[in-house]
């Protein structure tokens, strides 16, 4: 059944197939498998498959029908804190390798926030907030630290010291860690263990961006930017629709050749690709503890979500 067939026998409507365009991207594998009603995994070059999202909700309902049992490790609560206009703010709710919750707030002041999120945390030992500190999102981040709450201040632009499971590649900056964190805890390859819970917005928000290299000592995985993920996409052309320059040198230099990027096995399935190969990661219990701030944080990158 075509899209206008389905507008035709009154399945969905026209405006809000236009509101998922927008939001999506007509060009995206969400907009393909929801809109459409055709298969696409997502681009080869996406961060973050859309199939392994899937799979990580769907490990979510289990953990739900299943009543919602106590789950291993450190409660993290993550901040992405908004004051006004079309975003909100988001609290995300983690327990060990269990997203339970996304919970929203519209039009709260940095005060209003701060004192949700000392609530939130509660007096449990361990438990930890991660809050996006860029913008308004600093003065949380300060306020908490004067009332002695448990607070980490995630930056995305910040440099990371981090690196891939196989030691090889860096990081541009925070924010790449951060998704490609993310990655290797949704890769079916290493039994995949997290959970996500079901959202059209925060699937939206964690598999459009992509990757690329950038040269360096180690070379740098570096992820679409968040302005760029927002852009209109480019029209598909004969290097296919996401299409990249080799890197540039210095100016009036020579061009340097790309870097290789991290091997990737073949796909197991369509539904399955598999990431990069790399060595098995820390156990369930050594997760928190492998991971300096802020990435100890949500599992998903400070940022998502908030774009209505």
């Amino acid at each position: 059944m075509t899209l206008e067939e389905a507008i035709a026998a009154g399945r969905i409507s026209r405006q809000w197939a236009e509101q998922r365009a927008k939001q999506w991207g007509r060009d995206s594998a969400m907009y393909a498998n929801r809109v459409l009603g055709e298969f696409h995994a997502s681009d080869e070059d996406s961060v973050i498959p859309l199939a392994w999202v899937e799979a990580a909700i769907e490990r979510w309902h289990v953990w739900d029908q299943a009543g919602r049992p106590d789950v291993p490790g450190r409660r993290v609560l993550g901040v992405d804190v908004a004051r006004a206009g079309g975003d909100s703010t988001v609290l995300c709710h983690r327990r060990g390798l269990v997203v339970a919750s996304l919970e929203t707030h519209d039009r709260e002041d940095t005060m209003q926030t701060t004192a949700r999120v000392q609530a939130a945390l509660g007096e449990e030992e361990g438990a930890a907030a991660v809050v996006d500190s860029i913008g308004v999102g600093g003065g949380v981040v300060d306020r908490l630290r004067e009332l002695g709450a448990p607070v980490l201040a995630y930056t995305g632009a910040a440099r990371s010291k981090l690196r891939t499971r196989d030691r090889e590649w860096g990081f541009f900056n925070t924010r790449s860690a951060a998704y490609w964190k993310l990655r290797e805890l949704l890769d079916p390859a290493f039994g995949a263990e997290l959970a996500l819970p079901p959202d059209d917005l925060l699937v939206a928000d964690l598999t459009p961006p992509t990757w690329d290299i950038t040269t360096g000592v180690p070379p740098k995985i570096k992820v679409e930017p968040k302005d760029d993920v927002m852009a209109p996409r480019p029209l598909p052309g004969p290097r296919g629709l996401r299409g990249h320059e080799p890197v540039r040198g210095p100016p009036g230099g020579h061009q340097a050749a790309r870097p290789r990027r991290p091997a990737r096995h073949p796909p197991v399935s369509r539904r399955l690709p598999l990431c990069p190969p790399h060595h098995p990661g820390p156990a369930r219990h050594q997760v928190d503890a492998a991971w300096p701030s802020p990435l100890t944080a949500p599992c998903i990158p400070a940022g998502v979500r908030t774009q209505r």
